[in-house]
């Protein structure tokens, strides 16, 4: 289901948006090398079922409604069904600008003819933070991007990456974001 149709005439441009997504995850170590259930075991990692990661595709717009790039977000799947309070994280608490603030903000913008109100975007921000040791999960990667290996018994087994970073998805992904940007 979260395969790119190969007939799309954009199917060009969400591929190198998926390549340009991977590489982010890549250069930031987002991702543990591929493992075994035992080398997870070894290393520490609960022993849960791997959490899916899903790709999303979106087509950007700018502010003119034309076309500003093709968008592919990486996405933890860390619903109730995958992720428990209590077991996989307890506190998910982040801060956020209360809406007074910002209505103070704006009023006293519009005061001034010199001031301008421009916005900003912490580019992959999530994936700045590191994930604790336990809050770690096993991902389980899409279809395509599935890898396998051989285990110590000689049995073929698929391989799943761990979560070092704070991932789209995680419950606790904000908070980590938000304690690492108050450093």
């Amino acid at each position: 289901p979260n395969l790119i149709c190969s007939e799309r005439p954009d199917f060009e441009e969400f591929t190198g948006a998926e390549k340009k997504e991977m590489m982010a995850f890549v250069h930031r170590e987002v991702f543990s090398a591929p493992m075994t259930r035992k080398q997870r075991l070894a290393a520490g990692v609960r022993d849960i079922d791997p959490v899916p990661l899903m790709k999303i595709y979106e087509i950007k717009k700018n502010e003119s409604e034309g076309l500003s790039k093709f968008k592919c977000r990486m996405v933890l799947l860390g619903s109730p069904k995958h992720l428990q309070r209590g077991r996989d994280f307890w506190a998910t608490y982040s801060s956020t600008p209360l809406v007074t603030m910002t209505r103070i903000l704006m009023f006293v913008l519009v005061q001034y003819d010199d001031m301008q109100n421009e916005t900003g975007d912490v580019g992959c921000a999530y994936l700045e933070a590191r994930m604790p040791a336990r809050n770690k999960v096993p991902v389980l990667m899409p279809p395509e991007d599935k890898m396998f290996g051989v285990n110590e018994d000689g049995q073929r087994e698929e391989l799943h990456p761990v979560t070092d970073k704070a991932l789209y998805g995680h419950p606790i992904s904000g908070r980590l974001f938000a304690k690492e940007r108050d450093k």
